[in-house]
């Protein structure tokens, strides 16, 4: 049961998600719930984005973004839609820039 110590929305925000399986801590999690994990993953690099995209069509409720994120650009580039309920996992692998992106 995915509920069962914490109530969740079942969110996630995957900042730099290369092919959304290779390193990934949240593809597991994202595998074997395709139906109840929802939110983004976004990928700045073009091939990789490619592999992303073919990740997240097995992933029904995974968008796929193809944009970098940088301090300047986060509030735009990692925009989630709060009415779907609140963010349980924000993971950020964007090249040195981790901490700045929570300010």
């Amino acid at each position: 049961e995915l509920n069962r110590t914490f109530p969740m929305s079942h969110a996630v925000v995957n900042a730099g998600a290369g092919d959304g399986v290779s390193d990934d801590p949240l593809y597991g999690l994202l595998a074997a719930y395709p139906d109840a994990i929802q939110g983004i993953a976004v990928e700045p690099v073009d091939a990789t984005f490619a592999a992303l995209s073919e990740t997240a069509r097995a992933l029904p409720l995974l968008e796929a973004r193809h944009e970098a994120v940088a301090p300047s650009t986060a509030s735009r580039a990692l925009a989630y839609d709060a009415s779907r309920g609140s963010l349980d996992v924000l993971k950020l692998d964007i090249d040195g820039c981790e901490c700045h992106v929570p300010e």
